[in-house]
């Protein structure tokens, strides 16, 4: 017996004219026809060791399964196995990826080069185009119209080169079984998008991480993933719209279909960055308090918190006008500390600065009651409540912004794990376990590193 040549598939090649070739193969084998019986003896291996000692007659009379006889073909044509020999059928016509699952052409969004996608979509029809963009974001689908529409004039080959490398991508995702074929049939449009927002399950979306508790946190994250593992990844757009925090851009890089790996370093970094924001502030918080307890000059004190964000020495501006208590408490209530700018930040310390001269620093008592920044709050209670030390001021400050910088942390790292696991389909409750590891180890971290040096 001879080896059986590679085949080489024809362009108007489906999956209904495979499977015809597949019944006709096994028929061909059971017939005894020698060109079926070599196909057959040399892509299975077990064939092949009975036809070392068998006639023809036996051969032909071996209990051969049609999944077998299917396997046989899929290697002769250059593929491992069966469902791959499918999917580089399907893919031939891209067309037909009309009937990929919604999971299925997310996963081929993210893989396809951004590229070959642009040029590849105007050459599809209306109904491959819309589910396309059915599986994108509402961001990805604004940033991918807008490159499609300036494109302009493309040469053919660049667009069949495309074409190419699509077709390899999805046939390199259906070898690792990503790929799920739906019948036609299907009702794919999906459930529609609800207002996520406004069901209690999500009340803690938009609130910055230190307004949400660890246990409130990991509510959070278990029912975004059982509503991405119940709707679909794309069914969370709508918690993106929640007020802008950690959560809300992770939840945007994950419904835009970007790689584990770019969402895992743009979570880290914005975290740093939060971190690195939040320390500042809190040191600055330090200077501009420990200055106003010494009845510092107000000039002095505003030239202590600008060497924070600015690179040269601000001109000294005498402050015009009488500061009222009673004022700088309204503008908290409607203008949060947290929320000002580093130049506000700084006025605001200035202001404290000339009450306390002016009527002592007793009179800054009502301001414990409505500032939302722990560290001034805990300065203002350890001087005017508590009476301490200046050195004693100083450590629960110092103590208090590093507790800060530990439960920042934390949440940071809750988000980030639990973002990754809803991502990558993980079980709810198995997701939730890996945050609160992540976040007692990343917790510790910080807690071991202390207090940071003072930046300026």
């Amino acid at each position: 017996m001879m080896s059986a040549p590679v085949l080489t598939l024809s362009d108007r090649a489906n999956v209904e004219f495979l499977k015809k070739e597949a019944r006709d193969l096994h028929k061909a084998f059971r017939a005894g026809a020698a060109d079926a019986i070599d196909r057959i003896v040399t892509f299975l291996p077990r064939v092949l060791n009975l036809s070392m000692k068998a006639s023809t007659d036996e051969l032909t009379a071996f209990d051969l399964s049609r999944q077998e006889t299917q396997h046989a073909l899929a290697c002769s044509y250059g593929c491992g196995k069966w469902e791959e020999l499918l999917d580089t059928v399907r893919v031939q016509n891209l067309d037909a990826l009309d009937l990929l699952s919604d999971r299925s052409v997310q996963i081929a969004l993210r893989e396809v080069d951004q590229q070959d996608l642009v040029r590849v979509l105007p050459t599809l029809s209306d109904a491959s185009v819309a589910r396309f963009y059915h599986n994108m974001s509402e961001q990805v689908q604004v940033l991918i119209k807008a490159e499609v529409r300036s494109l302009g004039a493309v040469d053919r080959e660049e667009v069949a080169q495309s074409k190419a490398r699509v077709r390899e991508t999805l046939v390199e995702l259906g070898r690792q079984g990503w790929m799920k074929w739906e019948d036609p049939d299907t009702d794919r449009s999906g459930p529609p998008l609800v207002d996520l927002l406004s069901e209690e399950r999500f009340v803690h979306m938009g609130k910055p991480l230190l307004q949400v508790s660890e246990p409130e946190l990991s509510k959070t994250l278990f029912q975004i993933a059982e509503q991405a593992r119940w709707a679909g990844i794309l069914s969370l757009q709508p918690l993106v719209s929640a007020t802008p925090t950690l959560l809300t851009e992770a939840l945007q890089y994950i419904v835009d279909g970007a790689e584990p790996d770019l969402v895992q370093d743009l979570v880290e970094t914005r975290g740093a960055t939060i971190l690195r924001h939040r320390t500042v502030r809190g040191q600055m918080a330090i200077e501009g308090w420990m200055s106003i307890q010494s009845l510092d000059n107000p000039a002095i004190v505003r030239i202590k918190l600008e060497t924070y964000f600015r690179d040269t020495l601000s001109k000294l501006v005498a402050s015009e006008g009488r500061v009222v208590l009673d004022d700088l408490v309204a503008r908290l209530r409607d203008s949060p500390l947290m929320s000002m700018s580093d130049e506000d930040w700084a006025e605001f310390y200035v202001e404290l600065a000339i009450i306390a001269r002016r009527d002592g620093i007793g009179a800054l008592e009502p301001l414990v009651a409505v500032v939302d920044d722990e560290v001034l709050s805990t300065g203002l209670k350890a001087t005017i409540m508590d009476r301490l030390s200046a050195a004693q001021i100083l450590a629960v400050m110092k103590d208090s912004v590093q507790d800060l910088r530990v439960r920042l942390k934390r949440r940071e790292a809750m988000v980030l794990a639990g973002s990754l696991g809803i991502q990558m389909g993980h079980k709810p409750q198995d997701l939730v376990e890996a945050a609160r590891t992540a976040a007692v180890e990343s917790g510790q971290r910080v807690h071991d590193a202390g207090y940071p040096r003072p930046t300026a």
